[in-house]
């Protein structure tokens, strides 16, 4: 089956790669539609860790701060604990999300349109 797209003016599936509807002749921008899975693309994963790890290490300064702060030295290192362990339960509850709202995948639209220099 040839490849085609959606025509942004008229909506009908004009061939690839040409780049004019044959219904209104004019030229249209090519978009194309693909599904990504997210728990094996690098960037997505990257993004989980790093929401994971920058929420767990904020509450952990701050609590170690308000620990500082009041004198309590001695429950840093609990506090510490419960961050690394806010981290991890972040990560799972974040990876759950994916699998349930997005099924492991989600559609990525991408348009280029040509431009004609002055």
């Amino acid at each position: 089956m040839a490849e085609t797209y959606k025509c942004s003016n008229r909506g009908s599936q004009v061939p690839f790669p040409s780049d004019q509807c044959s219904n209104c002749s004019k030229s249209s921008p090519l978009t194309w539609e693909t599904d990504i899975t997210l728990l094996s693309n690098p960037l997505f994963v990257k993004q989980l860790v790093l929401v994971a790890v920058g929420a767990g290490l904020l509450m952990a300064f701050l609590m170690i701060f308000i620990f500082a702060a009041t004198g309590e030295f001695d429950a840093i290192p609990m506090m510490v604990l419960i961050s690394f362990l806010s981290i991890i339960g972040l990560g799972v509850l974040l990876f759950l999300v994916t699998l349930v709202f997005f099924g492991i995948r989600t559609t990525v639209r991408f348009t280029s349109e040509l431009k004609q220099p002055n």
